[in-house]
């Protein structure tokens, strides 16, 4: 007999897609989406941060103070150099976080609703 047909992959399990709603958040300087999020009672959404990671995201979240913007790389971004007003969008476009933070940034982060 025929060996049973093998079963169709997941549709990439490695990226699961947020159902929920959410909304993009400005933290203060220095602060993590995590504690962000969990001050307000949300939850931070990783697999929405990428959808954040433009330019005018970031000016949405810091209107007065995103003045320009470029691509830089680090943990705690997307976000806002605060002394320069100059807005980061991280340029690796993946492994973003949730709890990253630095004194020098202000992270526009995804919470959930």
């Amino acid at each position: 007999p025929a060996p049973p047909p093998a079963a169709a992959p997941a549709a990439n399990p490695a990226a699961p897609e947020y159902a929920g709603e959410w909304s993009i958040q400005a933290a203060p300087a220095g602060q993590s989406c995590d504690q962000l999020c969990s001050g307000k009672g949300k939850k931070c959404v990783k697999e929405k941060m990428d959808s954040v990671n433009n330019c005018d995201s970031l000016k949405k979240g810091f209107p007065d103070q995103c003045k320009a913007c470029k691509e830089n790389e680090g943990p705690d971004q997307p976000a806002l150099e605060v002394a320069t007003g100059t807005c980061l969008v991280k340029n690796a476009r993946k492994d973003y976080t949730c709890d990253a933070k630095h004194p020098a940034t202000a992270r526009l982060c995804a919470c959930s609703l």
